[in-house]
């Protein structure tokens, strides 16, 4: 039997859609008992293959973390058949432009759930793990309007690194799973070494 992510007596836990020009997306948002109406702000997260926003938010506790700092945390989905192993399609050259498919998609709810909560783009924040993780470093490339940094848990495979999308200066954290490559950051630049 599947857990269900941890949430507090006041918190909500709701199951939406958003539909935007290319397409929809199913997901989930915590919205925080300390802070239902107007939370401090906003991270969007992308779970990795074979996942479901339920999978990332239990796996991360990301509801946790919600409830400790006031914000709201929006898991988006990906539509079943879109993609063998529901994964993220950041690998697609295609998309990985401003106003494509599935970008322009996550954008836009990030845009809404900024403009439903009051919120300025330093408060909007982006998280993904493996295919997740890229997108995300495709959304705060791509995005830097919406998105003010992005996190990303990448891991090693058989073709080298997973790496982002080289653009423009944002913040960013990399983590890569082992102890002997993380990658840091400051708040005025993001830094990605591919030789380690």
């Amino acid at each position: 039997m599947r857990q269900c992510p941890a949430f507090r007596k006041g918190s909500q836990y709701l199951g939406r859609t958003h539909r935007y020009a290319t397409g929809s997306r199913d997901f989930r948002i915590y919205l925080p008992a300390r802070q239902p109406k107007r939370p401090k702000g906003l991270i969007a997260t992308l779970q990795a293959c074979r996942q479901n926003p339920d999978d990332f938010a239990l796996g991360t506790h990301m509801n946790l973390l919600a409830e400790t700092h006031g914000i709201a945390v929006a898991y988006s989905s990906r539509p079943a058949g879109q993609n063998a192993a529901s994964c993220w399609n950041w690998f697609n050259a295609g998309i990985q432009t401003r106003g494509a498919e599935e970008p322009a998609i996550l954008a836009s709810l990030a845009r809404k759930l900024k403009k439903d909560f009051g919120l300025d783009r330093e408060s909007v924040f982006v998280a993904g793990l493996s295919t997740g993780g890229a997108m995300a470093a495709i959304l705060v490339d791509v995005y830097p309007d919406v998105f003010y940094a992005a996190g990303t848990l990448l891991h090693k495979s058989s073709d080298g690194w997973t790496a982002p999308i080289p653009g423009q200066t944002y913040p960013m954290a990399f983590m890569t799973g082992m102890p002997s490559a993380v990658y840091p950051f400051s708040t005025a630049t993001r830094t990605w070494n591919s030789t380690t």
